[in-house]
């Protein structure tokens, strides 16, 4: 049993046997008492289906000194007593039947018996199989039902089995075995054509027993492209040609309408028994959902005729090109969510180590260039409903068994959250054209690489942009862009495009590249740096910078014991601090307190019911604030320096986003620092002070480079943007159920200053 299975297993208190179902120690023991004709030494989990309150159904390898074998079990609650009363004993005694174990209300299936598909014990025996098949085949297939061999491919208890059929005569047939809905599904869907052409060759089918029985299509499918040395990417461009045509060419003739309504229920459903899995991220998951439901809800996009549940190992490549198999979710519905469902496999693929992310995207492109020019607002509908489906597998690692399954979902939700937040970027900057007129031209491949090549030096006629990307945007005032260009050796190179909407942004511009020219760039010799300003394009309010490579710092400030990087953090900020640039721009003490009554009101608004707490750390502030030293000697700031904003690649350190910078307290960006590092270690670690050391340790070695005497006003500005953190976490939702803590914290701080400075 998994340590996760562990909480799970006290959170239901309506499935009796979930504690022995889930432990495979414990199902061993079972096993060996309720099958003692078979010697069973081992026995794993190898597929999980859970309701939360209702059953749970567990498939298990079997190990026995006859071989292996499958078997499933089903636990149920008390009020389906009656329903294992009901199970019918053998007519005979070489019939199988399930065995009930009363006393845990749990039934066990010893393979081939499963409750919805009747039909496998004859499907699996050598005996009836050539009577069932020689039945079931139509006799214009012309087909022997010789068998040779055969092999399982698939099989989800109470779903479906797939069989390999070899034949005497050579032939390959491939029987499937459905529900009975499913099966309405799959028979809808075996006439499909494309070019006039039958997509699968059915040669025979049975309605009595939810059978049809395909001849086999010779090839490999697209998941073997994983595992080979060379990144092929032809069949992945290949499959996004055959996908568009599918979309383009398939009659909407018998097909299913998909009705969105009853897709947003069955997702809502989902969520719900997701969050019993995960109640942490109960929370997220609500908001998630509810913002996915909203925004598909408002989608105007046109339909087509889809495949429905496409994935790599869904297409097939063969000598004739690529095929596509397994119709039986064709419906009426938005294409893009034929392209996200794709992107979401390949995106858990890759996060559960069949291939490696890197690669993963470099198929994603190949898809996306084979399925050919997207409409403006199909890039944008593809993010959606990549989010979509991702939240739709969120819960397969605990399906598949996964042993660190509840990590697992979490990486699968943050991906999740990440695609809808990409959707968002690239639906807001298609609404800038009513604030920019020319926004279109900074996403149109021609015209972007002639922009590129007309404000960038560096740039030549040979290069090659292949993609754009929006990684930021700010509504209404910032947008950030990735530039991909591909230069004539081949190699790759990425620059990030600024854009302030209401005009081309000078100031930080110019601070840029004073920067950078005054011993922030190579010519410096500490290794500490600043992003190569590269050009700008005054009239598309862009200007444009370097992407460099390296690491946010946040897990090697955590983590490394030596101090070496709080230390490199402290020089930088040391270094950015006694430079000197032309700017106007000034940030006061008071500044500081105007901004932070903003957003506290603001918050105080959001949570009626802390107001009063969240008022009272306000007036703490303001007096703590007054302590705050005026400065004598004007000192360059970042203004927003936190561990986000600091690069680390080797011995390099890169300092970015300077767009705030400006002239005031040192002792804001130190404390800004340490405040963001202790509220990102108390959502990640639970601990607060769990990288108190390192920070330590960065402010003393900032105080020791700079020689001021800044350890009050340092606290000072720490709680002050402690403060500011009970304003984000209500304004991110992610970080709604971390409010509370940060208000205690607050109030702690504050008992402890106003002791010491007051």
């Amino acid at each position: 049993m998994q340590p996760e299975d562990q909480p799970l297993i006290g959170r239901e208190s309506e499935i009796l046997g979930l504690h022995i179902i889930l432990d495979e120690s414990k199902m061993l023991a079972l096993m060996r008492q309720y099958m003692q004709d078979v010697d069973i030494f081992a026995l794993t989990k190898v597929y999980i289906r859970y309701k939360p309150e209702t059953n749970c159904l567990v498939k298990y390898l079997i190990e026995s000194g006859s071989g292996s074998t499958t078997c499933y079990v089903k636990a149920y609650t008390a009020k389906d007593s009656a329903k294992l009363e009901s199970i019918k004993t053998a007519q005979n005694a070489n019939q199988i039947i399930p065995i009930i174990v009363k006393k845990h209300l749990m039934i066990i299936y010893p393979f081939p018996l499963d409750a919805k598909l009747k039909v496998l014990p004859r499907l699996l025996s050598p005996e009836s199989l050539p009577n069932l098949l020689a039945r079931a085949l139509y006799p214009k297939a012309q087909v022997q039902p010789h068998i040779q061999s055969s092999e399982i491919l698939q099989y989800k208890p109470e779903r479906r089995l797939v069989l390999k059929l070899q034949l005497t005569s050579g032939e390959v047939l491939v029987a499937k075995a459905y529900t009975d809905q499913r099966y309405k599904l799959a028979n809808l869907s075996r006439r499909r054509k494309l070019h006039s052409q039958h997509l699968l060759d059915v040669v025979g089918r049975s309605s009595k027993h939810k059978l049809l029985v395909f001849r086999w299509i010779e090839g490999r499918n697209l998941t073997h492209w994983y595992h080979i040395n060379q990144n092929d990417l032809a069949p992945f461009y290949e499959c996004g040609q055959y996908l568009r045509c599918f979309h383009q060419k398939s009659k909407p003739k018998r097909v299913i309408h998909k009705n969105t309504a009853n897709f947003l229920r069955s997702l809502q459903s989902r969520t719900e028994d997701l969050a019993h899995l995960m109640p942490k991220l109960k929370s997220r998951l609500t908001h998630l959902t509810s913002q996915l439901l909203e925004r598909l809800q408002d989608l105007k996009a046109d339909k087509t005729v889809i495949h429905g549940d496409f994935y790599a190992s869904q297409v097939l490549v063969t000598p004739n090109g690529n095929r596509l198999i397994d119709f039986d979710d064709v419906c009426y519905w938005y294409s893009a969510y034929d392209i996200g469902t794709f992107i979401a496999h390949l995106e858990f693929d890759s996060l559960g180590g069949d291939v490696s992310f890197a690669r993963s995207q470099s198929y994603r492109r190949a898809l996306l260039q084979g399925y050919g020019e997207l409409k403006k607002n199909h890039s944008y509908e593809i993010e959606l409903f990549t989010a979509l489906a991702l939240l739709q597998l969120a819960h397969q690692p605990f399906r598949d068994a996964h042993p660190q399954w509840a990590a697992s979902i979490y990486h699968l939700i943050e991906r999740c959250e990440q695609h809808l937040q990409s959707f968002k970027l690239l639906s807001e900057v298609n609404n800038l054209e009513g604030r920019l007129t020319f926004s279109s031209e900074l996403f149109d491949l021609p015209y972007a690489r002639q922009l590129l090549l007309r404000s960038i030096k560096d740039l030549s006629s040979a290069d090659r942009l292949i993609c754009i990307a929006v990684t930021r945007y700010k509504a209404n005032k910032r947008v950030m862009i990735e530039y991909t260009l591909e230069r004539a050796n081949g190699e790759r190179i990425s620059i990030l495009g600024k854009v302030r909407i209401k005009g081309f942004d000078k100031r930080t511009w110019h601070a840029n590249k004073a920067l950078y020219n005054a011993q922030f760039g190579p010519n410096g010799n500490d290794g500490i740096q600043v992003p190569k300003p590269l050009g700008c394009s005054s009239d598309h309010h862009i200007w444009f910078q370097s992407k460099v490579a390296g690491k946010s710092c946040f897990d090697l400030f955590c983590q490394q014991k030596s101090h070496s990087v709080s230390q490199r953090i402290a020089q930088a900020l040391h270094k950015l601090h006694f430079h000197h640039i032309d700017t106007d721009r000034h940030h006061s003490n008071q500044d500081e307190i105007r901004l932070l009554e903003e957003y506290l009101t603001l918050a105080a608004n959001q949570l009626p019911t802390k107001a009063p707490t969240i008022q009272n750390i306000l007036h703490n502030c303001k007096t703590l604030a007054d302590e705050l030293c005026t400065a004598t000697q004007p000192t360059l700031i970042h203004r927003d320096f936190y561990h986000d904003q600091i690069l680390v690649a080797d011995s390099e350190v890169y300092l970015l986003d300077l767009d705030l910078l400006c002239y005031g307290s040192p002792a804001l960006d130190v404390g800004n620092f340490v405040a963001h590092i202790e509220e990102q270690c108390l959502r990640e670690f639970g601990q607060v002070n769990y990288a108190q050391q390192q920070t330590s340790k960065f402010v003393e070695h900032y105080l020791e480079l700079s020689g001021l005497n800044l350890n009050r006003d340092i606290e000072i500005y720490t709680l002050l943007s402690w403060a500011r953190h009970i304003y984000i976490s209500q304004r991110i939702a992610q970080r709604n159920d971390w409010t509370e803590q940060i208000i205690e914290l607050c109030e702690q701080r504050i008992t402890r200053l106003r002791y010491r400075y007051l």
